[in-house]
């Protein structure tokens, strides 16, 4: 029943919650059919956004492409989504749109890095920390804090002390990055919590 109300555009978006519950094979095909750029942003989105959170990495490919091909916002949920169900392979898309004029687009690809689980984000997300834009070297310290759950001082509020944030990780990364573990942000949850 579901599928069918997918099918219908007066109901299509009020069913991805109940195929994202359903997570069947079937629901998750429909999802990505729903997420494809062919249809209007308001679908896409939420598509996007539950077929990243179900976590299935048989989707990897489907992400990418969503997140290559996507428009304007959709492509930056695909973004994320693909760090989080791609891990390591989301990476070279990453590296093609580092230079980005885009400030969001910076933004988001700094916590789609955060989300891939991935020893070789770490070095990419350490040219971020000294970005033009304090919201995307906020999300790269984010990022990186989640990678590694470590954090370093005096924080990037501003270009200069952005920059000493820079080097202190550099050396970190340097002496820990061969054998320090590397999260994802599943893990989160516990190392906020102390565990």
């Amino acid at each position: 029943m579901l599928l069918g109300l997918a099918d219908d555009s007066r109901t299509a978006r009020a069913v991805i919650p109940g195929l994202k519950r359903l997570a069947t094979r079937a629901a998750k095909d429909k999802l990505a059919e729903l997420a494809e750029p062919k249809n209007p942003e308001w679908l896409t989105q939420p598509a996007i956004e539950a077929l990243a959170k179900l976590g299935d990495g048989t989707y990897c490919l489907v992400m990418l492409g969503l997140a290559e091909r996507s428009p304007g916002y959709s492509r930056m949920i695909a973004l994320r989504g693909a760090g989080y169900l791609c891990h390591e392979k989301a990476i070279p898309l990453a590296v093609t749109l580092l230079n980005s004029p885009d400030q969001s687009l910076r933004y988001e690809l700094a916590y789609a890095l955060g989300n891939t689980h991935a020893r070789h984000a770490v070095p990419i997300l350490l040219n971020f920390v000294t970005d033009e834009d304090e919201n995307v070297r906020r999300a790269a310290a984010d990022a990186l804090t989640t990678l590694t759950h470590s954090s370093q001082k005096p924080g990037v509020e501003n270009l200069r002390a952005a920059t000493q944030t820079r080097r202190t990780w550099n050396t970190w990364w340097h002496v820990h990055g061969k054998h320090a573990t590397i999260y994802g942000p599943e893990d989160c949850g516990s190392y906020r919590a102390g565990e």
